[in-house]
């Protein structure tokens, strides 16, 4: 009698654990949403240093729809630094970000393919001997223009945003959604 109770508590308890085990390999999920992807919204960086000055230039590649782009210079407290801004660049905001003010783009010709460059100045501290190394950072980023011909409310703006205004055309962007982080 005791191997019969043992028995049928086996196969109850092989019973209720085989579907379990058989749901890990038949399990599946499904998603809803849409997430927008694009590959032809695309920037390139080119950035020279002559002596103590860097030039910073960013565009659109050909091809690329419109983008808004912007630009963050890194560097130690103890290096000073002159920031000649190009035409169309505005900053620092908050986040300590130079934001280009109008689209870039490498399409249709609506707007320029390239920004304004931005000049950096380098001052080494007093104290700097040669061979002393000093890093001055640029992290530019670049993120889709999206196009609307009403004005975007303050929820499609979002906190961070970048808004260029024409008769009639709204170019805008919520900075969340960055493509390039060089």
């Amino acid at each position: 009698m005791k191997k019969i109770i043992i028995l049928v508590s086996l196969l109850m308890i092989t019973l209720v654990s085989v579907p379990k085990a058989l749901a890990y390999f038949y399990t599946y999920t499904s998603a809803q949403g849409t997430l927008r992807v694009s590959i032809t919204d695309e920037s390139s960086f080119e950035e020279t240093v002559v002596d103590k000055t860097k030039t910073l230039s960013i565009k659109a590649d050909n091809d690329s729809d419109p983008i808004f782009v912007r630009a963050k210079i890194i560097k130690t407290s103890d290096v000073e630094t002159n920031i000649d801004l190009g035409t169309g660049w505005s900053g620092p905001r908050d986040d300590d970000f130079y934001y280009y003010d109008l689209p870039l783009d490498g399409k249709e010709g609506m707007f320029d393919q390239t920004a304004t460059d931005i000049v950096v100045t380098i001052k080494f501290p007093a104290s700097a001997e040669d061979g002393d190394k000093y890093n001055v950072v640029v992290l530019y980023e670049a993120t889709p223009a999206i196009f609307s011909s009403t004005m975007p409310s303050a929820t499609q703006l979002g906190d961070n945003y970048s808004l260029y205004e024409e008769t009639d055309n709204y170019w805008y962007t919520d900075w969340k959604e960055v493509l390039v982080n060089d």
